[in-house]
């Protein structure tokens, strides 16, 4: 709980909260089984609805006035949990570095303070002189003049759902206090928490960034308020939204029975100065570090180890195709959920020396480099930075049509694309890229020119900034009508 959350939960004589989170945590870690069942609990005891009275009185805050024809002095703040080691994480660092380069001024709020894994991707935003800045790190006495300039607002914020706080407060401080021309949230946590703050807060322009598909296909995601508040929040002309993919747009539009044009597909850029060839000698020394071979050929895979991941469809490719390469070699770099039951599966099999799993790396240049191929074996995708990242390097993959995979890989020029869960189809490609050096060379030469054309950085962040020019002639035009 930051500072403004404090506050506000002082005035209304709240629990701490804190000392419940740290009981959640607790118990998640301690015993997944029970709080599963205290979550399920929870959840069913929820009413999936906006309450009348509250979505009243979101739609009666007008929004802050702004010239549409300013946008060189356009002000975006970006909000995200952390800069933790995701794709929508380095997507936003990406965009808010490629548009600074362009002279806009743009800020990146986070939830966490960015130490250890929330500091992931700090060093991006550092080298391009951006600082992030912490919800709620520091209290302005100002924040309660101006709460309570606004009739209301105190009183909804008391009754606003245990989901929505602490963190909805506390971003809704930093916007009062500094209020910024757009916000653009990432992620479904983000969306539904930063865009309540941003109507309460009025700012003009409010950009929902979803990645992947909807929330209801992750157990460790889905949520009954989801729905209803984002739908509530697809209702406000100054609220659009953006998705990575267009398989992933598609899913979100039925999802919230929207339709399809109102929501933009944005492809994750690459950004070529940062995702770099390694020094061959970089490359020997890791493959030295992992006790490879020389002549051993190797596939990485690079993802988090949870289910829509499935590591054990990459592990079962993997070890069927090492049955039939014998000096095959494999490595994960990643970390989540399922990675004790991977360790368990290399063990049973007796391929400890050979498939190894490295945890979280900031070096995954090198890993890909290193590789012979790239497997990526999910059941639910966005645009994958890893499938674009090793293509640009030079890398064959071989992916499953998971969502935004398909967008990513041009099949049989690029990379190999497999339906999900095609356990015999996924081993047949990997073993054509391991045993055809012709083929592998094809693919590895035609992929970083079909990168470059398509996902590279500087087209990412010019469409994103054409939603939000188009946001704001959208905004102009109807306040012109409104006027005249």
């Amino acid at each position: 709980m930051g500072t403004y959350a404090a506050w506000v939960a002082a005035q209304a004589g709240s629990p701490p909260v804190p000392r419940l989170k740290r009981l959640a945590w607790m118990l998640q870690r301690r015993a997944p089984w029970l709080h599963g069942l205290a979550r399920r609990w929870h959840y069913d005891s929820i009413e999936p609805s906006v309450p009348p009275r509250m979505a009243a009185f979101l739609r009666r805050v007008q929004p802050n006035a702004r010239p549409a024809s300013d946008f060189g002095k356009l002000r975006a703040l970006h909000c995200i949990g952390g800069l933790i080691p995701g794709g929508a994480e380095r997507q936003l660092c990406n965009f808010v570095v490629g548009a600074s380069r362009r002279g806009l001024e743009l800020r990146v709020l986070t939830l966490r303070e960015s130490v250890d894994d929330d500091a992931h991707y700090a060093d991006l935003l550092h080298r391009a002189g951006i600082r992030a800045f912490v919800a709620g790190a520091d209290f302005n006495a100002d924040f309660v003049r101006k709460l309570r300039a606004r009739p209301g607002t105190l009183e909804l914020l008391n009754q606003l759902p245990v989901f929505f706080l602490p963190y909805t407060v506390d971003i809704l401080g930093e916007l009062l206090i500094d209020p910024p021309d757009i916000v653009h949230a990432w992620l479904d946590h983000n969306n539904i928490w930063a865009g309540v703050a941003a109507l309460l807060a009025g700012i003009p322009h409010i950009v929902l960034s979803t990645r992947n598909v909807n929330p209801n296909h992750f157990s460790y995601l889905a949520h009954p308020l989801f729905k209803p508040w984002y739908r509530l929040l697809a209702s406000f002309p100054h609220v659009r939204f953006i998705n990575n993919s267009h398989p992933g747009a598609e899913d979100y539009a039925t999802w919230l029975d929207l339709g399809i044009d109102h929501i933009k597909v944005v492809h994750n850029g690459v950004d070529f100065d940062t995702v770099v060839h390694p020094t061959p000698d970089a490359v020997r020394l890791f493959r030295s570090e992992i006790r490879l071979p020389p002549d051993a050929p190797l596939v990485a895979g690079v993802f988090r180890l949870s289910e829509e991941k499935q590591p054990m469809v990459f592990f079962e490719v993997v070890r069927r195709a090492m049955s039939r390469v014998r000096n095959l070699h494999a490595v994960v770099a990643g970390v989540g959920p399922c990675e004790g039951e991977l360790r368990e599966a290399v063990a049973r099999h007796g391929l400890s020396d050979r498939f190894r799993l490295l945890g979280r790396r900031k070096d995954v240049e090198i890993v890909m480099a290193a590789a012979t191929a790239v497997l990526l074996a999910s059941r639910q995708e966005g645009t994958p930075n890893v499938l674009l990242e090793a293509q640009w390097l030079g890398c064959p993959v071989v992916a499953t049509k998971a969502g935004g995979a398909a967008d990513a890989v041009s099949h049989d020029r690029t990379g190999l694309l497999l339906d999900v869960g095609d356990v015999d189809g996924l081993t047949e490609a990997l073993l054509s890229l391991l045993l055809d050096q012709s083929r592998r060379t094809r693919l590895s030469e035609a992929a970083p020119a079909f990168i470059a054309e398509r996902f590279g950085l500087d087209r990412m962040v010019e469409e994103t900034l054409t939603v939000y020019r188009e946001a704001l002639q959208r905004n102009f035009t109807a306040d012109d009508k409104i006027l005249g």
